[in-house]
């Protein structure tokens, strides 16, 4: 892979890029699953090494089809949608899933500006993903409406 160094506050950062283009979206996630597991830079790759770790003992405990991913389209819910994307890739599921996922995801509609709903829209249509939607109410009522649905 190609690295390159750089600098800031005393701080250094390692720039890998794993493939210059991937060929399938299927093939980043696993090329994402190997750099995590295989760096050993703690300080910078641990905190992603043991979710990696937990979501892989989640996959093996329950399955895809068991689990889901609450996404709102925001900075935290995009980086567990792709570890989760990344756990999967390791697994017969995520090999046998291809472009398609098989990652289950809950979106609670609220009041949401139009500008994250198109975001959503984008990574839903971008990742092949199936984001079940239930509006109004609160939190609470939306996560018994998901386990009820089952």
């Amino acid at each position: 892979p190609e690295t390159g160094r750089k600098r800031r506050r005393g701080n250094e950062y390692r720039v890998v890029r794993l493939h210059p283009s991937p060929p399938t979206l299927q093939a980043a996630m696993a090329d994402l699953r190997a750099a995590i597991m295989k760096s050993d830079d703690w300080a910078a790759n641990g905190p992603y090494r043991k979710a990696m770790e937990v979501l892989d003992g989640a996959l093996r405990m329950w399955g895809p089809e068991e689990l889901a991913l609450s996404f709102n389209g925001g900075k935290d819910a995009v980086v567990l949608l792709h570890l989760v994307r990344a756990a999967v890739a390791g697994t017969p599921w995520g090999r046998e899933a291809g472009a398609r996922s098989c990652v289950r995801c809950v979106y609670f509609e609220e009041d949401t500006f139009d500008l994250v709903k198109l975001f959503i829209a984008e990574m839903e249509a971008s990742y092949s993903l199936n984001i079940e939607r239930f509006e109004g109410g609160d939190l609470k009522t939306g996560c018994r409406h998901f386990v009820e649905q089952g």
